[in-house]
């Protein structure tokens, strides 16, 4: 069963001709360990049933040693019924006795199993652990598509490396609920992908939003890069850890 991958940014000093294009701003809609980025293209405006709106791409900078969860999209994990997604991390060390038990515990039996294998974790004998919540229709963030990328962020490949993208839930407008996606984003960039799921979904929802996106990196790639002192795990909203902690 795979789960959830990167909530982080790709904007670095590597990347002056992006820089040009976008604007940081901050945003905590996530996690308060983490602080969010909100991107916007400069001009490149869209018409949508004579409404101009911007394509917003989302990405998050981790801070220091909170990465992201690095699994395939724990929010679009069950998307149209295809089943789960093949993991990117494979071979991956997972401490699958955490799934159930709380954060607490599980840190707990991380640290058991790390001092009595050191040799496995580049000799340390605890890890932390970083934990992500799975991602509900009832979040402030409910209206992001989620575009999951290749290693390099600059291609979308989505949960199922197939360039497909989907979206979990309706899109409600007047109290109708309408099925939205799957879009074939394959060969496109994050913008190029974002712009046109806004041109196929206009209108604004009931709850006075636009669709948007939100760019998820595996872990791995250049500007997400493992860490050797860290187990990134799923927890629910009730706190219980409900995908293996993954060991990178």
């Amino acid at each position: 069963v795979d789960e959830e991958s990167s909530f982080l940014s790709f904007l670095t000093s590597d990347e002056a001709s992006s820089e040009n294009r976008r604007q940081l701003i901050s945003d905590n809609v996530w996690e308060a360990e983490l602080q969010a980025r909100q991107l916007r293209l400069k001009g490149s405006n869209t018409n949508l049933n004579n409404k101009k709106q911007r394509v917003q791409i989302e990405r998050k900078r981790m801070l220091e040693e909170d990465v992201a969860s690095g699994e395939a999209s724990v929010n679009i994990w069950s998307a149209k019924g295809r089943g789960p997604p093949t993991s990117r991390y494979l071979g991956k060390h997972r401490f699958e006795d955490c799934v159930g038990e709380t954060i607490a515990v599980c840190q707990e039996k991380i640290n058991a199993h790390v001092s009595d294998h050191p040799e496995n974790f580049n000799n340390h004998t605890s890890l932390n652990l970083s934990v992500r919540k799975l991602r509900e229709e009832t979040d402030l963030s409910y209206y992001k598509v989620v575009l999951t990328t290749n290693l390099n962020g600059t291609l979308v490949e989505g949960i199922y490396a197939d360039g497909m993208i989907y979206y979990p839930w309706g899109w409600r407008v007047g109290g109708e609920v309408t099925e939205i996606g799957p879009w074939d984003c394959a060969e496109k960039t994050p913008e190029e992908c974002c712009e046109m799921i806004q041109l196929d979904v206009p209108e604004m929802d009931d709850q006075e939003n636009y669709i948007a996106c939100f760019v998820e990196e595996p872990v791995g790639g250049f500007h997400n890069p493992e860490m050797d002192d860290r187990a990134i795990g799923v927890a629910d909203s009730e706190g219980k850890i409900i995908r293996a902690p993954i060991y990178h």
